[in-house]
């Protein structure tokens, strides 16, 4: 894993471990991706993994939070027309991708606006039903403002017999442009999807082989913005836990014994 995966890693088990609901709901989309085997730890089918409605969209809601990177671009044939603003041919543009993400009116915050930009919402990714469908915007050359066409999220209408939503689909549909952890178009990151398989896959193996529970009960942990633009913001503050081994039969009758320790500044780990 590198620089950018570990402390995007670190993001999303902190606000998974921390919100016992999400953590039950995210272990059923994970229990389903087992693969028969009696080997321990637990294997997986990644190609399932990664294609689970709700680690998805926990794993975009971490990068759309946390991913603060500056995106370089420059015409190169011609004068570019972005919305009223012309760019002079090889002019460079820089393009801040914390802009785009904590822009309100690029994203769904639930049905009420209960859920603003500036908090994690692992549902904001997962759609439920179609409620409306703003008409299309008209074809033009030039750039236009960012006008999602999405469907709205809303509370999903049942539940199965363990309280996770029926229905829910993962859909980056309407935020191109908005979601760019990144970058975008042909120079977009050639490893973005084998980031988000470490992830999702290194989430579903710790938590098989661990119990862990956060010591602070905070609702938040300050960013440390000195790397700002750099990739991955870092937490700037310590993150407390409690970490014990799952029991389970090994040879020699071995169980889980507790430890504490404490996880900061991931990428120097």
């Amino acid at each position: 894993m590198n620089s950018n995966a570990i402390p995007a890693t670190f993001w999303l088990f902190w606000h998974i471990v921390q919100d016992r609901r999400l953590l039950d709901r995210v272990q059923g989309e994970v229990d389903k991706c087992r693969t028969p085997s009696t080997a321990s730890p637990s294997t997986f089918d990644a190609t399932a993994l990664s294609n689970q409605p709700l680690l998805q969209s926990t794993y975009a809601e971490t990068l759309r939070k946390y991913i603060a990177v500056y995106i370089l671009r420059k015409p190169e044939h011609e004068d570019a027309q972005i919305i009223n603003h012309q760019i002079p041919k090889d002019k460079m543009i820089v393009i801040s991708s914390a802009s785009a993400h904590m822009d309100k009116r690029n994203w769904n915050s639930g049905t009420l606006d209960e859920h603003p930009v500036d908090q994690f919402w692992a549902d904001r990714f997962l759609t439920y039903s179609r409620k409306s469908t703003p008409p299309s915007a008209a074809k033009s050359t030039a750039s236009t403002p960012i006008m999602p066409e999405r469907t709205v999220a809303s509370a999903p209408l049942s539940s199965d017999t363990d309280g996770h939503p029926q229905g829910a689909r993962f859909s980056l549909n309407g935020y191109s442009g908005a979601w760019i952890p990144y970058g975008g178009g042909i120079h977009q990151c050639p490893g973005r999807h084998w980031v988000k398989l470490q992830m999702l896959l290194s989430f579903a193996m710790i938590n098989d082989a661990f119990e862990i529970e956060l010591l602070d009960t905070k609702d938040r942990l300050r960013v440390d913005m000195r790397k700002f633009g750099l990739g991955t913001l870092q937490p700037a503050e310590k993150a407390r836990f409690r970490i014990r081994r799952r029991h389970q039969v090994v040879p020699g009758g071995i169980e889980g014994k507790s430890k504490q320790a404490v996880f900061s500044r991931p990428m120097d780990a």
